[in-house]
């Protein structure tokens, strides 16, 4: 039959920030100012730890705006749309001045989800005045948009 193991006298300390008093009569005779506890060390990282400090991400409509402009020429009339026409949908422009038609519509590109450029890079053509419509079949609400040569217009259609 194996043997019993007795009980150790000093109790096993699992939490060093706790500390116990001794219970064995050597330790009980050992006066209690020479008695200190040790001092727990945390351990120390052997890596660099990752940098904690939060990283803001840029706006949607920044982004957007950072395309547009990328599919935008400086020397050029352009009309931007901002408008969700839903997936497989597309977004046209109708009108007259730089080559528009009041008949047929010009598929504008999409360069976000939500965001439709047309450009006109012949400035001898003038002010153009146009509206949207979706798969060129229904128009936007509202007033003609008027775009002087050269410039940018940037618009929030209603449909």
């Amino acid at each position: 039959m194996p043997k019993k193991k007795e009980p150790t006298s000093t109790p096993v300390n699992k939490d060093p920030k706790k500390t116990t008093k001794p219970t064995t009569a050597a330790a009980a005779a050992t006066p209690a100012a020479s008695v200190t506890p040790a001092k727990a060390e945390a351990p120390k990282p052997t890596a660099k730890p990752a940098s904690t400090k939060a990283t803001k991400a840029p706006a949607a409509p920044a982004k957007a705006t950072a395309t547009a402009k990328k599919a935008i020429d400086s020397t050029a009339t352009v009309v931007v749309a901002k408008y969700d026409v839903g997936f497989g949908n597309k977004l046209f422009i109708r009108g007259e001045g730089a080559g528009l038609s009041w008949e047929t519509g010009v598929e504008m590109k999409n360069v976000e989800n939500d965001v439709w450029v047309w450009t006109n890079n012949d400035l001898k053509k003038g002010a153009v005045a146009c509206k949207f419509l979706i798969n060129d079949d229904v128009w936007s609400t509202g007033e003609n948009l008027f775009v002087p040569a050269g410039e940018t217009s940037t618009v929030f259609p209603n449909f």
